[in-house]
């Protein structure tokens, strides 16, 4: 049974107090930040981990690879034997995913026509492109969500909704990759906003009760619990 405690995160750290507030790096290529954060809503903690795609990789998981239609995101971790794992894209009642899923070069979900953008690993080099200019040559992995949020460094205009738990992926000005969660609610100009202090390009995660984290290396252990197991996550994984 999936334990559901809104927002329920343990982070173990062997790392100085003062250094979650920047970035720590944990191993050659892979940094974690703790940032405390006052939105509209509430005051909350956001977690980020910052991954070098030269020395690891970013993939897709999906639970059917389990052979189980869902799984937590400290399920997807420990069976896969990635490093981090966080909530993928959208799905619905029947735990059938929504939008387009490619991995190992092939499609396994097909393009949605909507305005949700697509985070997209081609070689080293991550991307978060329109839906528009999606173009499967040459990607090993790829997913379809939204909003994006932050494009170019700016941030986009979209339709406001009520503050809830946020997870996003995005890219740095060099070419790394990131991925956050909200402990909280937050409204998500303000998540966007917050994004955009590290990431040029960022998109919106499936959140609210699907909004989960789980992180394990030798220097620190997060688990943030969503309310339900979804069937597809982002991991990260040693090359």
């Amino acid at each position: 049974m999936i334990k559901k405690i809104l927002g329920f995160a343990v982070v173990f750290a062997i790392l100085p107090t003062a250094v979650l507030a920047q970035w720590a790096p944990l191993e050659k290529g892979l940094a974690y930040r703790s940032s405390n954060f006052s939105s509209s809503s509430d005051d909350q903690q956001i977690h980020l981990l910052r991954i070098d795609p030269s020395r690891f990789r970013v993939d897709v998981l999906l639970g059917k690879d389990f052979g189980t239609p869902i799984l937590t995101a400290q399920r997807y971790r420990e069976k896969s034997g990635a490093i981090a794992a966080i909530n993928g894209g959208f799905f619905d009642e029947f735990h059938h995913s929504m939008g387009l899923l490619h991995r190992n070069g092939k499609t396994l979900n097909p393009l949605r026509n909507n305005s949700w953008g697509v985070f997209v690993i081609e070689g080293k080099h991550p991307k978060i492109i329109a839906r528009k200019d999606w173009n499967p040559a040459g990607v090993l992995t790829a997913l379809q969500v939204g909003p994006r949020l932050v494009v170019d460094g700016k941030v986009l205009g979209f339709k406001e909704t009520l503050p809830a738990r946020r997870s996003a992926v995005g890219i740095t000005q060099d070419g790394q990759v990131v991925i956050a969660v909200s402990e909280k609610p937050i409204y998500l100009k303000e998540w966007a906003e917050f994004l955009k202090q590290d990431c040029v390009q960022a998109l919106n995660l499936d959140g609210g009760g699907s909004t989960q984290l789980s992180v394990a290396t030798p220097k620190i252990k997060i688990t943030i619990e969503g309310e339900t197991a979804v069937p597809n996550v982002v991991a990260v994984f040693r090359k």
